[in-house]
Parts: structure tokens; sequence; C-alpha cells
């Protein structure tokens, strides 16, 4: 409904349609694109130890399996972890984007 609002009032002002492209649909398609890019980064990265895991012969995937089947259970809960914090740093680089693509969402209303 906002950006409806935001559209019409630059039209009222004679704004064309690049104007109202670079000013309102561009800023609330970069939001989707980022959350997009969020869910993806982290489903990307476990989906590649899992690749390594069935088919590879490098990796965290295969260390996991021969960890698991040495029954080293502390090493396989370490590479869990491991894989938990390459994610979130992957996720954090992504905010830290984020925050700079869409500066304007996160300032704070002086009064």
């Amino acid at each position: 409904m906002f950006e409806e609002d935001s559209i019409n009032l630059l039209k009222s002002m004679g704004a064309n349609k690049w104007q109202i492209f670079k000013i309102v649909k561009l800023p609330y398609s970069v939001q989707g694109l980022i959350s997009g890019i969020k869910i993806s980064i982290s489903y990307s990265f476990v989906g590649a130890v899992i690749a390594e895991w069935l088919g590879g012969n490098k990796g965290l995937g295969v260390y996991m399996i021969r960890a698991k089947r040495a029954y080293n259970f502390d090493e396989m809960f370490a590479i869990i972890i491991i894989i938990i914090i390459i994610s979130l740093i992957l996720l954090g680089i992504v905010s830290i984007i984020e925050r700079k693509l869409l500066s304007w969402k996160y300032l704070k209303e002086e009064v």
C-alpha cells in the first residue's frame, strides 16, 4: 500500500517512469532480493556439505562420514559446529550488505 501511495505522489509531481523506478520500485525490490539471498546462502552451504557427503572425496562432508565410521562423535559435532559458524558468518556478511544497501530502512526517527 505504501509503495502505491509513493508512486501516486511521484506521478502527481510529474515524475516519469524511470524516476518512479529509481526512487520507489528499485529500493522495494532490493528488499526482496536480499531476503532471498539470506535464505539461499545458508541452504547453499549446507547443500554443498551434503553433496560432499554423498559423492565427494574431499571436504567437511567426507570428513564427517569418516568421523562417523570411526565412532568419533566429538569430531562429528565439531564439524557440525564449524558448518553452523560458517553459515552464520555468511549470513552476517549478507546482513552487513543489507544495512549498506537499505540504510534508509534502518534510520531511527529523531524525536
